[in-house]
């Protein structure tokens, strides 16, 4: 099963502030005990600017767990982030940054689930589907056409620890 979380921020800067959160995000969603989870790929999102950063864990290279590290290289992917374009553009091993809008990447998925404090109860989530995608708001909570709500206690816990209480849920249930 393939899984795509995507945290989702209002803004650029509103990203760039929260950098030491996204960098125990890509921890949570992409990496295991001994390497790295090969089903899954993360993004960020800004919704105002369209900015997205795009982490493609088959691809990714050279990335340890520690959160100085990955950093570094989210770091480096805002600095890019003036010249971006529609096209993607790597800044570091499947690490890639475009241009795009959050339906571009929605569409490609059947079952869609925005985390918020209320909605669906986690254990009923319908694992059945080859392809999950998960969005996850840095603060508040959008409002986005055809994507079903899950309660995942937003209200209480960060995006990194909705994100490992997901990828454990889907671990256990999913065997």
């Amino acid at each position: 099963m393939r899984r795509r979380f995507i945290v989702l921020a209002d803004t650029l800067d509103e990203m760039q502030r929260a950098a030491p959160l996204l960098a125990r995000c890509v921890s949570a969603a992409l990496m295991i005990s001994h390497g790295l989870r090969t089903d899954a790929d993360l993004l960020f999102h800004s919704l105002k600017d369209g900015f997205t950063m795009h982490f493609v864990a088959d691809r990714l290279r050279g990335v340890r767990p520690d959160e100085a590290s990955v950093l570094g290289i989210i770091t480096k992917a805002f600095r890019a982030a003036c010249t971006v374009g529609d096209r993607p553009r790597s800044v570091h091993s499947g690490v890639l940054i475009c241009k795009r809008s959050l339906n571009a990447f929605l569409a490609q998925f059947s079952a869609k689930y925005l985390c918020s404090s209320r909605g669906l109860d986690l254990r009923y989530v319908q694992t059945s589907y080859r392809d999950l995608l998960f969005i996850v708001p840095l603060h508040h909570e959008p409002h986005i056409e055809g994507v079903a709500l899950l309660r995942c206690f937003t209200d209480v816990l960060l995006p990194d620890q909705v994100i490992s209480l997901l990828n454990l849920y889907l671990d256990r249930c999913c065997v």
